[in-house]
């Protein structure tokens, strides 16, 4: 899948998580641009281009150069980018060893390699000599001989920029290579295919990656420039052409990235809102990408940034964005972003997005630390229960005397209780005289003897629960819960009942109208 191979066999390296990018060109950049301060825009365009995948864009570039002063390919970073404005080490390929220079990501953003003494000018190797002509490659065999060590780095992230000399590979004629004289382009997976005449020509991709025709046909030389050309990629590999020579289609400039960018929102709707309107921003983590959209698991079709959503109904809804790379990599999982629409369906200013949840306008969950609002008929804490309610009233008293086996009710009266309220007695246990009755109130006082005089010496056995329960429709009841214990008075246990619930509680909050 990557263009890095081992030299003369060939062997494809094997895809990293992160890999790097690669950019071969034919065009002679470095010259061009370090001496004739022409094609610096395409230096800068191809530095920026290797350098921005590598997992440490910052670091320095590593430069294999040599030749008269000044060397191409400094001079023209220099020149494309201003000086030192790119940190670089410049290395003459011919002190190369097996371990210097060393070769990593945590040294290097990127590798540049100068173009081949081919171009007439260029700095690298030496022309060949003899008839027929011999090739001179020194530069190129002791690159090579760090292969191993440059696929690594590409594999790490590391970026590739590689100048002019593709036609190394076959260009002077009948040219035997060995492991001791290797053509100049032997690390990557492309071969030379001749020279080619200009005007050269942009793919869409090259037009993307922000190449202009002022950088591939150079005024000064018109059409007549002559630059080098590759023959097509390899199958499996992942390099794509970015310029082509028109007439012939000959490959001139490609490039490859193997990694899938991610995009990240940068502006998103509140999580909860009542808008049924949404817009979000967002953005690439590599320059030149596209988008794809999705509204709640739709189907992706093409957007920008900014992406607006319409017309949505009440509850969850979710937004997914990936990314796109110019060479076509698709971000493998999307960037979501979850939120919720709710409306006020009863108009009275609350909803079920408020805090707390408006239970009138939604199903929400019970939020028991909530606190109710005196007076605004919301159920702010979702537990069925909404202002105004009121209480019931009612007074108890009791005596009781307690023995080891059982418990006596000596007296047991209900006073003060609100008017038309309902009283309802009930035992369980051993001993209880009955299992439930209703106790008539004394209409003007509202008092009440809850246990009749033929059952008061009843023996109510250990564990026996006797309730007292005053209820009134659309009012808080009030519930008296005694259990009988041994030896020891009974416990009494106030409970109360809001309106239209079955559990009883400890505390019902109270309001008035």
């Amino acid at each position: 899948m990557l263009a890095l191979v081992a030299p003369l066999t060939m062997m494809v390296c094997a895809p990293s998580a992160m890999a790097g990018r690669l950019l071969e060109s034919g065009h002679d950049i470095d010259l061009h641009c370090g001496q004739q301060n022409a094609e610096c825009h395409f230096v800068q365009v191809a530095v920026n281009y290797v350098r921005n995948g590598s997992p440490h864009p910052n670091l320095p570039v590593l430069v294999f150069d040599r030749g008269p002063s000044p060397q191409d390919v400094p001079a023209a970073i220099n020149r494309a980018f201003g000086v030192g404005q790119v940190p670089m080490t410049v290395v003459d390929p011919q002190t190369i060893t097996a371990t210097f220079p060393v070769i990593d990501t945590n040294h290097w953003s990127a590798i540049f390699v100068a173009s081949d003494t081919n171009c007439s000018g260029c700095d690298l190797n030496l022309a060949p000599t003899g008839s027929p002509p011999a090739a001179q490659t020194p530069d190129s065999t002791a690159i090579a001989s760090r292969t191993k060590d440059i696929s690594n780095f590409f594999n790490a992230g590391g970026g590739i920029l590689v100048g002019a000399g593709a036609i190394d590979s076959g260009g002077f004629g009948n040219i035997t290579f060995n492991a001791t004289n290797v053509p100049y382009y032997s690390f990557v997976a492309t071969s030379g295919a001749g020279e080619v005449t200009g005007p050269f020509q942009r793919t869409a991709i090259g037009v993307k990656l922000g190449l202009t025709d002022a950088d591939l046909n150079i005024a000064s030389c018109g059409t007549g420039c002559t630059h080098n050309s590759f023959g097509f990629p390899p199958a499996g590999s992942r390099l794509v052409p970015v310029e082509n020579d028109g007439p012939t289609g000959r490959f001139i400039t490609l490039i490859e990235d193997t990694d899938a960018p991610t995009a990240s929102f940068t502006s998103v709707p509140p999580a909860t809102t009542t808008a049924t309107s949404a817009s979000f921003g967002f953005k690439s983590s590599e320059e030149n990408s596209t988008f794809q959209c999705r509204l709640d698991a739709g189907a992706f079709s093409a957007c920008g940034s900014p992406f607006a959503v319409a017309g949505l109904g009440e509850g969850r809804h979710e937004v997914d964005v990936r990314a796109v790379d110019l060479v076509g990599n698709v971000q493998a999982t999307p960037t979501a972003f979850a939120w919720r629409v709710c409306l006020d369906r009863d108009h009275d200013g609350f909803t079920s997005c408020s805090t707390p949840p408006d239970c009138n306008d939604n199903t929400a969950k019970v939020h028991p630390g909530a606190k109710e609002v005196p007076g605004n008929r919301v159920d702010e804490n979702c537990d069925g229960f909404s202002a105004p309610f009121q209480a019931v009233n009612g007074s108890i008293d009791f005596i009781f005397a307690a023995f080891k086996s059982f418990t006596t009710v000596n007296a047991l009266t209900l006073s003060k209780v609100t008017r038309r309220a309902q009283v309802t007695v009930s035992c369980k246990g051993k001993g209880c005289p009955f299992k439930s009755k209703r106790v008539k109130l004394k209409r003007k006082t509202r008092l009440a003897a809850l246990f009749a005089r033929h059952h008061a010496k009843s023996h109510l056995g250990v564990g026996v629960r006797l309730r007292i329960a005053v209820n009134k429709k659309g009012l808080i009841s009030k519930v008296f819960n005694f259990k009988i214990r041994a030896g020891k008075l009974p416990t009494l246990t106030n409970l109360c009942q809001i309106p239209g619930r079955r559990r009883l509680r400890t505390s019902c909050p109270v309001f008035t109208t």
